[in-house]
């Protein structure tokens, strides 16, 4: 580029650089084999602490979150519903375990009876009175692209 200053040809050259990167991003999701687990989310304290979520892949590892096949966390706004997008490993059935955080403690806080103060969800709408929930109590089947809702709620 004659007569062009530094200053512009390392604009052009950065700009280039973000388009490319883009381009690839949107290729290699196009070309991702894993299958698009959609979970919609409700019934959340609105702007009051992350939510926790953890996707199983088999009954060994249930409620054992070193085990999880994905962990992931989101800050829900005012009357926000998200869709959360998460790429697995072709698992027909899996199960999911979450809960929100009101305090910032990174943990499910409960009762000297072990009962939840917190609002938590299990896939299935799994919810054991007095106990936590099995593998086969919250061990769904789901199919790419198909949303499925997880609302939260109290004890």
């Amino acid at each position: 580029m004659p007569g062009a200053s530094t200053e512009a040809m390392v604009i052009l050259f950065l700009t280039n650089c973000m388009k490319l990167l883009i381009l690839i991003n949107f290729v290699a999701g196009i070309m991702s084999n894993d299958p698009i687990l959609l979970i919609k989310f409700s019934g959340f304290e609105p702007a009051k602490g992350k939510v926790y979520m953890n996707v199983y892949n088999s009954k060994a590892a249930f409620l054992k979150p070193d085990q999880a096949v994905h962990k992931f966390s989101f800050e829900p706004k005012q009357s926000d519903h998200p869709l959360i997008k998460v790429s697995l490993p072709n698992s027909p059935t899996i199960a999911i375990a979450c809960f929100q955080d009101i305090n910032g403690n990174q943990k499910l806080d409960t009762n000297t009876f072990g009962i939840p103060t917190e609002p938590y969800a299990f896939s299935n709408n799994a919810r054991g009175k007095w106990k936590k929930p099995t593998w086969d109590d919250a061990a769904i089947k789901w199919k790419s692209g198909v949303p499925l809702e997880l609302k939260l709620h109290y004890w």
